[in-house]
């Protein structure tokens, strides 16, 4: 799929050749074959996958006018087609970038050059879940869909060899996601969410065309919700089918895929099903229940095998080293096995919402109008996973659970005064699900097209509108299967009790609850314990890292380690993590494949080959 990289340079002496470094820098790291957009000069744009050749209908649009797109989007109201660039540029001729920004659904980034007024627009879908960067020199602002491309680029037209972001690192090897504008490059920042980021003379200005705070809470009760959310669900799949004949959706034994499974029914498309996991597992078992009970197309995926350094590669290539490229690289052959490449593959991502998701926190003053703490929320759920924080030197240090609670506090400015269940739900929304799941989307983009239908606005309003007793304990789609879909209300979930509301008659059907509960509070415990009490020894397991990745090791110890070479770890720590005969294992394995993630994004940006 589509990779991006465009240039609005400061003057015309120097546009040509940086667009052409920023070019060469997209092939190199992305591995693909670029074309290049005849623009003005001022603004160069770079793409691979893009269709060859203009329609008819382009001749009529203002021959300065071009844009390009990565990701999939759709118009909310069918005015105009999915994906049809002509229609867009008249779209944007006929009300603007914000008002068209406003009108679009999916997950996407759009560039539209517009050289008449020398300038550049870049359009992010409402949740920021399509990746999109920029970086400014003296010479000129770049954008790319990849934060490893503009650092090669600013390491390639800069003296200065770019830096890493010591935020962004410590981010990315504690806890495996990196929050707020910040990435592993100092001078490389994400465009936000909801943003029309426009680029001219002037600089670059960053304006919001939603927010949470455009929303009204409470407005919706819970029949009036459900009906709502059902209509717009089977419309939002009725648009992507349109775009997309052939459709593979995400089934698990939870509540999400479930719920898009009842909107896939409803809209009467034809689409096949996936799962991934071990024969054995609640979600594999229910995953192929359900697809037996409506007779569809279904497959089962299990990978056993540890990745090669060849598949590590490829997944730093879709992630740009910031996510952790082990699971990554799973994933990818999941997505590569699953359909058709030119099939669109559909989750159930932010269909949580729906459900109250962290809403435990602040039970039960869910409707009271009182701020939020950051530093709470930074305690209880984003730095909650204890790590290993003597690998870094005292330039690497930070106090993470500090910073993110201000991150935190910062995102609720505008709402404050909101409900507690939609200052937790913004939350959720602008730093979990914008940053480690717009990670995911980000990455798999590149293999096939993929979307989740309830990051469209017209089904995730009515949700984050509902009442906050209507979501509560998964009422919302619970209620929504009793009505529309009943056999999807009698199936257990993959924890053993069905999704329907609790009553005396169904009472005994939720007895497995206890023990789902009774799990959650020992692993609770568990987290706690061990952030009290560390491991004092790196030995926790009996099998060593050159047995699990035997020749990912050899390539490791095979050159000097970049990692050493910044200033940010404890020499001597790291020395430790990376010797062949170390054994880790539970969260300090995870640590070490961050680590070894981010070694070979600098080794690749320092050879780029």
């Amino acid at each position: 799929m589509t990779q991006l990289f465009a240039l609005v340079p400061k003057s015309a002496e120097v546009g040509t050749s940086l667009g052409a470094v920023g070019q060469q820098m997209l092939g190199k790291f992305k591995k693909l074959v670029v074309t290049s957009l005849d623009t003005a000069a001022w603004a160069q744009i770079s793409g691979a996958g893009r269709r060859t050749g203009m329609p008819a209908d382009w001749a009529e649009l203002p021959p300065e006018l071009w844009v390009a797109w990565s990701g999939t989007w759709f118009y909310r109201n069918d005015r105009v087609p999915a994906l049809d660039g002509a229609a867009l540029l008249q779209r944007f001729l006929d009300v603007g970038v914000k008002q068209l920004a406003l009108e679009l659904a999916g997950q996407f980034v759009i560039i539209i050059g517009d050289a008449r007024r020398q300038t550049l627009h870049v359009i992010t879908d409402r949740c920021g879940s399509l990746h999109v960067f920029v970086t400014e020199t003296a010479d000129g602002i770049a954008v790319s869909t990849s934060s490893a491309v503009l650092a090669a680029w600013l390491g390639a037209v800069t003296p200065d060899r770019p830096q890493l972001d010591p935020l962004g690192v410590h981010q990315f090897i504690a806890t495996g996601v990196i929050y707020d504008d910040h990435t592993l490059w100092a001078a490389v920042k994400k465009i936000g969410s909801g943003m029309v980021c426009t680029i001219n003379a002037a600089g670059l200005q960053q304006t919001r065309y939603w927010h949470f705070s455009d929303l009204t809470p409470e407005a919706y009760a819970l029949d009036e919700a459900v009906e709502r959310i059902h209509a717009a669900l089977t419309d939002s799949i009725r648009h992507i089918a349109g775009a997309f004949p052939l459709i593979v959706s995400d089934l698990t034994g939870g509540y999400d895929s479930r719920l898009l499974l009842s909107g896939l029914l409803d809209a009467q498309v034809s689409f096949a099903t996936t799962v991934s996991g071990a024969p054995s597992t609640p979600d594999v078992r229910v995953a192929g229940e359900l697809a037996n009970m409506f007779t569809l197309p279904h497959a089962a995926q299990h990978i056993t095998k540890n990745p090669s350094f060849d598949e590590l590669i490829q997944a730093l290539i879709y992630t740009d080293g910031e996510y952790d490229a082990f699971e990554y690289a799973r994933i990818s052959k999941i997505q590569t096995n699953s359909a058709a490449p030119e099939a669109i593959s559909l989750n159930g991502s932010f269909g949580e919402l729906a459900r109250g998701y962290w809403w435990e926190l602040i039970w039960p003053q869910l409707t009271a109008c009182q701020p939020l703490s950051g530093d709470l929320l930074s305690r209880q759920r984003f730095t909650a996973i204890p790590y290993d924080s003597s690998i870094f030197s005292p330039a690497g240090q930070i106090n993470l659970q500090h910073v993110l609670a201000e991150i935190l506090d910062r995102t609720l400015a505008d709402i404050h005064h909101f409900p507690k269940s939609m200052q937790m739900d913004a939350l959720y929304y602008y730093q979990r699900m914008n940053h480690w799941q717009g990670r995911l989307v980000s990455a798999t983009n590149q293999i096939r097209a993929c979307v989740s239908p309830f990051c469209f606005p017209q089904l995730l309003e009515p949700i984050l509108q509902t009442q906050a007793h209507a979501r509560l304990r998964s009422l919302l789609p619970r209620a929504l299967f009793e009505r529309h879909h009943p056999k999807l209300a009698q199936l257990p979930l993959e924890h053993g009790y069905p999704p329907r509301r609790f009553n005396m008659r169904t009472a005994w059907q939720f007895l497995p609850l206890m023990s789902h509960y009774t799990d959650k509070i020992k692993s609770k415990l568990s987290v706690k314990f061990n952030r009290f009490y560390p491991s004092k020894t790196l030995q926790t397991s009996s099998t060593s890292l050159v047995d699990l990745f035997p020749d990912v090791m050899v390539h490791l110890n095979s050159k000097n380690s970049e990692l050493l070479e910044t200033e940010f770890f404890n020499a001597e720590k790291l020395k430790t993590w990376f010797a062949p005969n170390t054994v880790l294992s539970g969260a300090q394995l995870i640590q070490w494949k961050r680590l070894v993630t981010l070694e070979l994004l600098l080794r690749r940006l320092q050879t780029n080959d």
